[in-house]
């Protein structure tokens, strides 16, 4: 299946360039890019609950931005790592070099990250993570070059690997958080300690604030079209953090949640007041990466009432950073992108239950049955 890609560029920038035919005048460059990645977003249901989201939010900058539906990389799927960095360095796998979110080293006959690099130190962590094996320069790193390196450009994302390629190797500052701590980490290729702002939600409490927080459904059961994974034929869900995480800590699960999203947010906004980026006529870049892909995205691929509340929270979200920025800076002085990444697949099981040709690839029996071939000649 071939991974698409949905794109909204929300920005007066758009109508700066429509101004510049007119006027005969260079087009006013943006001081800050916020590019944002979405992974699960679907313009297919972005529109079944349009009625529910917020003006203020993702349907402002449906509404007044540009979207391009359009826009697909035309390769098989293999893994967030390939995506990342192929909407990133605008090629594909076979030329940026990350085919997967694993590797396999003939020397060592070990798997590793796409992103392991022996040479570098976790900080907050153990993971040793670079863009080393990434071939390409990326947009962020282009624009370094273009500002001999005067451009900043922090990242903020939920996940290792997509944190990493979003950054590029350029980039100054990257913090993802951490699968067992729900912490928020960092390599040492970009910097050689956390930046203030992800110490100050280490330790100030937020983690633990949205720790005690349920989540249950935002709007009454009425405004939900599809059953909940937790109720079976009923809308309404509520999940207590503290069972996600369970009593071995892993925050995986709650990285599929909206406390997430909000983290995320919150650290976004703290990062522009800490770094002063976007202060000046040299463009900075703020990497965001959100999710609403839900608890079982990646066993049915199927819309559920989970989803439906992470899109409708995700909304909130967007429109407190967008207010934000407007205040902070003055939209016209911003430009926000909007893609989406890792859009999840209707798992085999549940076509095969409407009678759609699917099934698995089975590897182990192709092992097979070529080893007997081989055997044969």
């Amino acid at each position: 299946m071939i991974r698409k890609i949905i794109t909204a560029f929300f920005m007066i920038f758009c109508l700066h360039l429509s101004l510049w035919s007119q006027q005969k005048e260079m087009p006013v460059r943006p001081k800050l890019v916020v590019s944002i990645v979405i992974d699960g977003l679907r313009e297919d249901r972005l529109v079944s609950i349009w009625e529910y989201l917020d003006k203020g939010g993702l349907r402002r900058i449906m509404e007044q931005g540009f979207v391009n539906k359009n826009v697909s990389f035309p390769y098989v799927c293999s893994g967030s790592a390939a995506d990342y960095a192929s909407i990133y360095s605008g090629t594909f796998p076979s030329y940026h070099g990350i085919t997967s979110d694993v590797y396999f080293d003939t020397k060592t006959e070990q798997k590793y990250s796409s992103v392991y690099d022996p040479a570098v130190k976790g900080i907050g962590n153990t993971a040793k993570a670079s863009p080393r094996n990434l071939l390409v320069s990326t947009f962020v790193d282009e624009l370094k070059l273009a500002t001999r390196g005067k451009s900043k450009v922090i990242t903020v994302a939920l996940n290792e690997s997509e944190a990493i390629m979003m950054a590029g190797h350029a980039g100054n500052t990257t913090v993802w958080m951490d699968n067992k701590t729900g912490a928020w980490v960092s390599s040492d290729y970009y910097a050689e300690s956390l930046p203030s702002w992800a110490v100050r939600i280490n330790t100030d409490g937020t983690l633990n604030a949205y720790m005690q927080r349920n989540w249950s459904n935002y709007y009454i059961d009425f405004y939900y079209s599809s059953p909940s994974v937790q109720n079976g034929n009923l809308p309404s869900f509520s999940y207590s953090m503290s069972s996600l995480v369970g009593k071995n800590p892993s925050f995986e699960l709650f990285k599929n949640t909206p406390w997430a999203n909000s983290m995320v947010r919150e650290l976004a906004i703290n990062a522009i007041k800490d770094e002063y980026i976007g202060i000046d006529d040299i463009p900075d870049v703020l990497n965001l990466q959100f999710s609403v892909r839900g608890f079982d995205a990646l066993t049915t691929g199927v819309i559920n009432a989970e989803t439906q509340d992470l899109y409708i929270r995700l909304d909130k979200d967007i429109r407190l950073l967008l207010d934000f920025l407007d205040l902070q800076f003055g939209i016209s002085n911003v430009l926000v992108s909007v893609t989406s990444g890792q859009v999840e697949r209707v798992s085999p099981v549940v076509l095969q239950t409407y009678k759609i040709p699917s099934g698995y690839f089975m590897h182990e029996r192709s092992i097979s049955l070529l080893s007997t071939y081989l055997m044969a000649v």
